[in-house]
């Protein structure tokens, strides 16, 4: 795993094992001071050569010429600000497609300021999948959880989204429908069959489209952390 701590706070995230020619961010966002910076590694001995292209709220589907043919040289770290071609957006998604070799992708996104503000560091997601499980979730007092949705196939996604609850309680599955090339992002707070301070997981299965999940937890400073829960 690779920490990261700055005056903003500290994030962690998985190393990659592998290269790959894909790689997939759900969600980012270039609003309230924030910044999005996309980092991308070449381990390897051989060049690579990657287009970069972003899903936004506000513009859609964007390929800035800037961000097409990137060099990254063997042994080479290449790092991208991601304002500077998407500003303002509170919702950009990033692909990563290596036109040859191959690399490592990762996002850091930082906002607002030492006290009030926040970073979080992201590894991509290699490929789309048609199911994606978050097995420990919580929605505190005061916090917020956001589970963002990337569709970059020419097709919708039906998604179904199946909720556990500890000991053995029931809830009904949500639906969320994905439109080509486009994002959707389903707020756990708002959702009445989610109970707030208890522990959860829920699992997204897509029909007719592959997709890719992330989820985003922000709370004020000095909130309490969750608890996990003994459950069924």
């Amino acid at each position: 795993s690779e920490v990261v701590a700055s005056p903003l706070g500290w994030s962690m995230a998985p190393c990659a094992s592998s290269t790959a020619s894909q790689w997939y961010f759900a969600h980012g966002a270039t609003t309230q001071g924030g910044g999005l910076v996309l980092s991308l590694f070449n381990p390897g001995s051989t060049d690579a050569t990657v287009d970069v292209s972003l899903v936004t709220s506000t513009a859609g589907e964007v390929a800035p010429p800037a961000y097409q043919g990137v060099d990254v040289p063997a042994h080479t770290l290449v790092t991208e600000n991601v304002g500077d071609h998407v500003a303002q957006d509170p919702s950009v998604a990033t692909v990563v497609s290596s036109l040859s070799g191959t690399v490592v992708a990762s996002e850091l996104q930082s906002f607002g300021s030492p006290g009030s503000g926040g970073i979080a560091l992201t590894l991509g997601s290699p490929s789309p999948q048609t199911q994606w499980s978050f097995p420990q979730n919580t929605d505190v007092t005061g916090a917020a959880v956001a589970f963002h949705l990337l569709n970059t196939t020419s097709r919708a996604a039906s998604v179904s989204v199946a909720v556990g609850l500890p000991k053995g309680a029931a809830a009904a599955p949500l639906a969320v429908s994905v439109p080509p090339q486009s994002t959707a992002t389903l707020q756990a707070q708002n959702v009445t069959r989610i109970p707030a301070n208890t522990p959860y997981s829920l699992t997204f299965v897509s029909h007719g489209a592959p997709i890719v999940v992330a989820r985003q937890v922000t709370s004020p400073s000095g909130a309490p952390a969750s608890q996990p829960a003994d459950g069924d």
